[in-house]
C-alpha cells in the first residue's frame, strides 16, 4: 500500500508539472502553435515506475558497469547502474540506486573510495530481495574510468563493422572465476572462521545450530558446546530468509529461537556477516537451556 501511495504521489507530481509548464506555454502561444514539449518523457517515466517490478531474487548483475556511492556521513554504499537491468521479468532502471550489503567486497569498493567520491566500476553481483525491495550482495569489480569522446570520424574515412555484444545478463557468459564467487564452496570451520577471513573470500556455513535473535540484532550465534565459538555471533544480512524468520517470530512472540541455518558468511570491517540460504526451527525438548 505504501508503495502504491509512493508511486501515485510521483505520478501526479510529474504530470502536473508538465501539464503546468503546457498551460504557460498556451498563454505565451496561440493554440495552432502550442507543442507537447517533454510530455511524452514524463508519462513514459510515469508509466515505468507504475509497472515497476522488482528483480528476482537469487538473479546474477553480470558485469553491469555504474558508479558506488556512499551516502555522506553513513555507511551506506548504493550501486548506480547506467543502463537498466533486467531478469526478463522485472526490471530495475537506470540511474535508480540500489544498496549494496555489507561484505568483504564491499570493504574493498570502500577502500578504493576518496572520502565521498564515487567509484566508477564494472559489478558482479547476487540481487537479494528483502520486503519487496532488491539489493545488492557484492561478489566481484573491476575499477573504471571516465574515457572521452571519440571526435567524429571525417567523411570518406573507412567504416568499422560493428562487434555484436553479447547480452550483458546471459548467465552462460560469467567467467568461471567469478561464478565460482557467487556460490562459495568451502565450508567454515567456525573455530577458525577469524583467521580464515583475514586472508580469505566469503566461505560457506552449512547446517549449524544455533540462537537467531531479533532484538536486537538480528544476529545468529551458533551452539558452542565446547568447540571454541562461544564468543563469535553473526550480524543477519537483509534477505529472504532474515524476512522469512521475522515473520515466524513475530507470529510466535518471542524473538530468540533456535534454528538450525545455512548460507554465506563475509566479514566487513571486522564484524562478521550471514546471508542466510536456509532456516529450519530446530526444538530442544528441554535438553538444553534457552
Amino acid at each position: 500500500m505504501k508503495n502504491g501511495m509512493t508511486i501515485g504521489l510521483i505520478g501526479v507530481l510529474l504530470l502536473g508539472t508538465a501539464l503546468g509548464a503546457q498551460r504557460k506555454t498556451a498563454t505565451q502561444e496561440s493554440p495552432e502553435n502550442v507543442k507537447p514539449s517533454g510530455t511524452d518523457e514524463v508519462l513514459s517515466a510515469v508509466a515505468k515506475i507504475a509497472r515497476y517490478i522488482p528483480l528476482r531474487d537469487g538473479f546474477v548483475i553480470n558485469g553491469s558497469n555504474g558508479v558506488v556511492k556512499r551516502v555522506p556521513d553513513q555507511d551506506r554504499w548504493f550501486f548506480i547502474p547506467e543502463t537498466e537491468i533486467t531478469d526478463g521479468r522485472g526490471t530495475h532502471l537506470a540511474e535508480h540506486p540500489m544498496e549494496l550489503l555489507p561484505c568483504s567486497t564491499l570493504e574493498k569498493i570502500g577502500a578504493m573510495g576518496e572520502k565521498d567520491k564515487a567509484v566508477l566500476l564494472r559489478l558482479w553481483a547476487r540481487v537479494v530481495m528483502y520486503k519487496n525491495e532488491n539489493f545488492l550482495y557484492p561478489v566481484y569489480f573491476i575499477p573504471t574510468s571516465l574515457v572521452e569522446e571519440a571526435a567524429p570520424p571525417a567523411p570518406g574515412n573507412t567504416k568499422v563493422q560493428a562487434v555484436p555484444v553479447p547480452e550483458p545478463n546471459e548467465p552462460s557468459i560469467i567467467p568461471e572465476n567469478i561464478r565460482s564467487l557467487l556460490k562459495p564452496k568451502q565450508v567454515v570451520n567456525l573455530s577458525k572462521v577469524r583467521a580464515m577471513l583475514e586472508v580469505e573470500n566469503d566461505a560457506v556455513l552449512a547446517n549449524r545450530t544455533g540462537f537467531i535473535t531479533i532484538l536486537p540484532g538480528p544476529d545468529f550465534q551458533p551452539d558452542g558446546f565446547g568447540r571454541n565459538v562461544e564468543d563469535l555471533s553473526f550480524h543477519l544480512l537483509r534477505c529472504t530468509g532474515l524476512e522469512a524468520v521475522e515473520s515466524q517470530l513475530a507470529s510466535s512472540g518471542p524473538s530468540h529461537q533456535r534454528y538450525k541455518v545455512a548460507g554465506i558468511i563475509t566479514r566487513y570491517k571486522g564484524q562478521y556477516y550471514l546471508l542466510l540460504q536456509r532456516a529450519t526451527r530446530t526444538y530442544t525438548h528441554g535438553n538444553f537451556s534457552q
